[in-house]
Order: C-alpha cells, then structure tokens, then sequence
C-alpha cells in the first residue's frame, strides 16, 4: 500500500522559475580583489589544525595564501566565526602563532613570521563572533575530500596520517558531488570493498558490501552508527546518506576494539551534528520515475553564549521505479542538541526516525526477456507478483547520546 503523506506537488511554473533563477545565480559581478580584501563577510571556521584554518579561510575569502607546511607544523588556531575582513581573519586565525599575512599583490599573501623587533599591530577595530568551543568533532577539520581525523581505527581522534590501520573517509563534500542516494552510492569508489546493487533485485529494501571479500551486513556486524554496531539482519536498515556527516571505512580485523565482526572490516556512519555557527539549507529535487525528493538542515545555536547547540534534519521522499508498483517513498527526521558545559566536556543527544514504503522485485527470468516465451514478452517493468500483497515497509528509530571529555589539545 503506497504512503498516503509527504506527497510534493509541482508545476511548469515552479519548475521554469527555478531554472530562472539558477541562471541568474550564475552570472555575479565580480568584484575587485582590492576591494574584497575591505569587505567583510561571515565565516564559519572550526578549531584546528591551523593550515586547515588557512586554507579553508583562504578558499572562502577567494584569496591566495603561499606557505610552507614547515611554518604551520604542530600550530593550532581557535576556528573563526562571525564577520571579518580579509586582513582581520588572518589575524584572528593566526593569534598567537608568531605569523602574519603579508600582502605580495591584491588578492595574493604570503606567511612570514612576526618580525623581532615587535608585534603586529593592528589598526582599532570592532570585532563581533562567536567563540569556537574547544570540543570540535573530527570533521570539523575536513576539506573538500580530505579528511584529517577519525576515530573508527583507534576510538581517539587520531589523524589519519598517524593511524596504525587502513582508514578510509567519505567526506560529506564527496557526498554531495557524488549525488550519493543509496550507501551503495557512497562505498562504490572506496577502495577494497565492493557494493554492487543486491544481486537479487532488491537493493531498495536495505545495504549490502563487502570488505576484502567478506560479507559485512548479513549478520557481519560490519556496520556501525556513531561507533555502535547497527542490527545485523540487512533488512532492518537502509541507510539515508542525507543524514550523515562522513562514512568511515575500517578495513582489516577489528574484534579488538569492536567485539565479534567479520574480518574484512567495517563501516561507520557519522550523524549530522549541531554547529556553532548557524547554517541551513533547503533541498527540493525531481527525477527520473517521478521521484520526488524535499531535504531540510537546518542548524546553529540556541542561546547567546552558543552553550546550547541544536540540529535538526528533514527528508521525504515520493517515488516510483523501473518495476511497476515498485515504490521507493521515505520519510526521515534526525534531531540532535549539544550542550557544552565548558571547554573541556560535551554532551551531544541524537536521534533518527525513518519510515520506508518499498517493494522486493526479484528479477526477470530469461524465458520472455533473454529467450522466446510461447505466451509472449515480458517487459523490463513488469512485476512478477501481486501488488496488493507484495509490499515492504519499514519503520526504525533510535536515540543515543555521545559524552566528550578533553584532557588536553591532543586526548579526547
């Protein structure tokens, strides 16, 4: 029986009015770099490492910086938010690291120590932000693809480069390039495993891989969410890609930290989480097969201080597929808060609700597809069963909670 709610209405207007207006988003005056480097914008920098910092606050100022990574090596900066100049984000992001930002050329800098005979000194300004906290997650720090830190390989936030095991991160960047809409999408292009669609047809009704030729979800326990293991029968979970912030990829035995598991691997799959600085999007898409899809993140603080953190994501989802009544609906709502005691100790509660309305098409056989059939052809979306008995519906919901203590800029 099809979902009766979250059902998306369009028409050609909306539609033309959307392309219109994705045109004239295109064609911005672009501005000069003497200019910009005057004009103050809103930044939303996490605390990390500070050549991290820099380049993500180079990349949104649309600015070049030249360094070595000898001057940035074992530096840390407190992250960035609010609004700021070219020159006051250097040098809110290079405080107290002997650096500065030096100009070679409009819209180009270089990083030079602070000279010995004094400090830099700044011109009076007003600066209004928002205090990073100290307890940043590890993808706090990711860059496009690239992700620093993870702590599927050690249970610490350990950087990558230190890491005694075969990592693999899917930034939430790569995610979204990739268009990803099934877990399948996201582990295709991941090195030692192999996600192909369910052989049997049914790849809608939950995930399936394998890791170094092991079999990771039919009662594998090779997957995991925000480090616990999720139910081993497959067909209890089809994960949402709109809901995670990364997918961590542990490959080679991992009992020693995660108890009974096979031994290719594992996947973790990180939640979206509260930000410190406010940010929020809204997703409406249309495809193929009437697919109809409205996401909704929207995030931030909900006090003044920022001590109080809150998130919540929405997806639903109406859609048919190749195979006559065949559906692939779904709804999902993850909220999460954070409470950030004092710098040293965090506490983040999450939660996930999704409803899925699918079906189990199992194939074709040859005769009237690949071979003659004497009572004619069968069509590619033909569904061989009864729609009004053949159904799969889900419904799974979970809550859990993440404590954080910092003993120091290195231990978590």
């Amino acid at each position: 029986m099809r979902l009766p709610t979250f059902r998306l209405r369009f028409s050609h207007h909306c539609i033309a009015y959307s392309l219109l207006m994705t045109s004239a988003a295109s064609c911005l005056v672009t501005t000069s770099p003497a200019l910009a480097a005057s004009v103050t914008q809103r930044y939303a920098i996490a605390a990390g490492p500070l050549d991290n910092a820099l380049s993500q606050f180079a990349s949104a100022a649309n600015v070049i910086l030249s360094f070595s990574p000898q001057q940035t090596a074992q530096l840390r900066s407190q992250g960035l938010a609010g609004s700021y100049s070219v020159e006051q984000g250097f040098a809110m992001l290079l405080q107290g690291s002997g650096l500065q930002a030096v100009s070679q050329a409009p819209g180009s800098y270089i990083l030079q120590a602070v000279p010995a005979s004094g400090p830099l000194v700044l011109g009076e300004t007003n600066i209004n932000g928002v205090q990073q906290n100290e307890m940043n997650l590890d993808y706090a720090a990711d860059v496009g693809y690239k992700a620093s830190n993870s702590r599927v390989g050690t249970k610490t936030s350990t950087p990558l480069s230190e890491t005694p095991r075969s990592v693999s991160v899917v930034t939430a960047q790569r995610m979204k390039d990739q268009k990803s809409q099934t877990l399948t999408d996201v582990l295709g292009y991941v090195p030692g495993i192999f996600a192909p669609p369910f052989a049997a047809g049914d790849s809608l009704a939950g995930d399936l891989f394998f890791i170094r030729g092991f079999n990771a979800t039919d009662y594998g326990y090779g997957l995991l969410r925000d480090g616990l293991r999720v139910q081993g029968n497959r067909y209890d979970t089809s994960t949402e890609p709109y809901g995670l912030e990364r997918v961590e990829i542990f490959r080679g035995p991992s009992s020693l930290l995660y108890g009974e598991n096979a031994p290719g691997g594992l996947v973790n799959l990180v939640s979206k989480r509260p930000t410190a600085a406010p940010q929020g999007e809204v997703q409406l898409s249309y495809g193929s097969n009437n697919r109809r899809q409205l996401g909704v993140d929207v995030s931030g603080p909900l006090d003044d201080d920022g001590n109080i953190l809150g998130r919540i994501v929405m997806l639903g989802r109406n859609a048919e597929t190749q195979t006559d009544h065949v559906p692939d609906d779904r709804i999902y709502i993850a909220p999460s808060l954070t409470l950030n005691f004092d710098d040293y100790n965090t506490l983040t509660l999450l939660a996930n609700y999704q409803k899925d309305h699918t079906n189990m098409e199992l194939g074709l056989p040859a005769a009237g597809t690949l071979l003659t059939n004497p009572n004619g052809k069968l069509s590619k979306d033909t569904m061989l069963g009864d729609p009004d008995w053949n159904t799969f519906e889900r419904e799974t919901w979970s809550t859990g909670y993440e404590f954080t203590h910092s003993f120091n800029d290195d231990w978590q």
